[in-house]
């Protein structure tokens, strides 16, 4: 995770925090009513994260399989340059 992002995130857990300890002092509720209110919150926030965080995943699965295949190009470009050289270097000592 980039440092921006977890500045993103950690400004976001501390706000919904403050967020929910304004709303619990405010609240002219029971604490039934209020612990209901939490418990679908932090559900709501959980189910939040879960997609943000396979987003991150989906993304960082697309890189690492662009990284392997532009990789592997590289390398078998490489391996065929070498076969042609020693080929040539082969054929010129030949002669």
């Amino acid at each position: 995770m980039s440092n921006s992002s977890g500045k993103i995130i950690a400004g976001f857990l501390l706000g919904a925090a403050a967020g929910l300890t304004v709303g619990l002092l405010f609240a002219p509720k029971s604490g039934a009513e209020t612990r209901r209110d939490i418990e679908k919150k932090a559900k709501d926030y959980s189910e939040d994260a879960v997609k943000k965080l396979q987003g991150k995943i989906d993304d960082l699965k697309k890189y690492l399989g662009d990284f392997a295949e532009d990789t592997k190009s590289k390398v078998k470009g490489a391996a065929e340059d070498a076969k042609s050289k020693v080929k040539s270097a082969a054929e010129g000592a030949g002669k």
